[in-house]
Parts: structure tokens; sequence; C-alpha cells
């Protein structure tokens, strides 16, 4: 039986359809693309963690290294927090009390040794500034079976120390969280600028400089090509 073929408009149509979404999808992750701080390091540290308990706020003061702060990174360890919950972080003035920005974490397990990502929309002039990060954990369905945890950090730079217990009032002498700020830049063409340079260590010499952008731009327009060909047949 003879393959019934798509009319040529259709097939225009479809062709213009998917180069739009193709051209968002590239546009979006351009424009949306943040980097961690890479002076900030994440890791288990001494293996010290504090428990985040329902009603309780820790308190965290660091100080932003660039402009467009955008996202904060936490380590946690590995909780169970059937049937669910909801972690709040806020990102408050240096004095805790005016609220800047917050982003939430609804999750049900925590995987072990993994770190979460909490969103938000970006800081413009953040660069220089001291702000205090806020946590605390809302339980949803009654009580979890294990409250979440968060790794520590000992002896951290000045900069980022001050973590608290402000709802006991309690400081964890010479410790830190587990933490990562990262950052935007104000343009689409910086974030590529930006991603060029972080993986330039790592390449060969063939991908730096402009070779990576000709290379990327051949590899857009064969793909293209690749479906035309493929419609057409």
């Amino acid at each position: 039986m003879r393959k019934k073929l798509i009319p040529y408009s259709e097939k225009n149509v479809f062709l213009a359809i998917l180069i739009i979404a193709l051209s968002f999808v590239f546009y979006y992750l351009a424009v949306t693309w943040d980097f961690p701080d890479s002076q900030w390091v994440i890791d288990k540290g001494n293996n010290e963690k504090i428990e985040l308990e329902p009603g309780e706020k820790v308190t965290q003061k660091f100080t932003a290294s660039r402009n467009n702060l955008s996202r904060i990174e936490i380590l946690f360890a590995k909780a169970n927090l059937s049937p669910g919950g909801k972690i709040i972080m806020e990102v408050n003035d240096e004095n805790c009390s005016e609220k800047i920005r917050q982003a939430a974490l609804n999750v049900v397990r925590l995987s072990s040794d993994s770190t979460y990502s909490f969103n938000f929309p970006k800081i413009k002039d953040s660069a220089g500034k001291t702000y205090c990060l806020v946590l605390y954990f809302e339980e949803t369905k009654g009580k979890t079976k294990k409250d979440p945890r968060i790794f520590i950090h000992p002896n951290p730079p000045a900069a980022n120390a001050g973590l608290y217990n402000q709802t006991l009032g309690e400081e964890y002498e010479n410790q830190s969280l587990a933490m990562r700020p990262a950052y935007q830049n104000d343009s689409w063409r910086e974030n590529l600028q930006e991603l060029n340079q972080r993986i330039s260590q790592y390449k060969p010499w063939f991908l730096k400089a402009g070779y990576l952008g000709v290379i990327a731009f051949s590899f857009i327009i064969l793909s293209i090509l690749l479906i035309v060909i493929l419609i057409l047949l």
C-alpha cells in the first residue's frame, strides 16, 4: 500500500513550528542560565549536620560576590519526609527583618548527599551585600518520619559566618551551612561567554575561543537540514 504523503503546505507549517520551538528552548536556556560561585565549597565537611525541626528557623548570613543572585544550593542529608513536607527558604536583608525573595522545595524524600536548588527571580544589585538566609520546614500531612538535616562546614570565611537557630536563640559557633549561591549575567550573550570561559579549562584546543561557537552553529544548521530532508522524503 502506497504511503500517503503529507501535503507540502502542512510540511511547511510543521517545520516552522519545530524551528520556533527549538529556538525558544535555546533562547530560554541561554537567558535563564546561572553559574554557581566556584569559591564556595559544598561538601559534607566533617559529616556534621543540623536538624531542621518543624516550627524552628535557621538563619545563615552570607555576602554575595556578584550581581544577579538567582539561586542557592544546599546540601541535605538523607531523610524520609513521608507523608510530605515543604522546606522554605527566604533571602532577607542583613538584619533578617525584611524578606527580599522566597523559594520552596516540596519533597517527600531527600536523597543522601544531594544538593537541592532554591530558585528565585534574580537580585540585580546583590554584589557586595550581606544577606540573611532563612530556612524552615513545614509539615503538610502530619508528623514526618525524620526531619530534614543539613550538612554544615567548620571554620567558614568571615563573610559567610553567622549560623543561628533563630527560634531557640542559639548560635552554631564557627559553623556555616553547606550551601553555594549562583548568579546570572545581564544578557544571554554574557551567559554564553561565561559558559565558554568556564569549560575552557576542560576542553581541547579545537573547542576553545571561536571554534566552539562555529561548531555549535554548524550543529544547529545540520540538525535543521536533517529535519527538512526527513520531512521531504
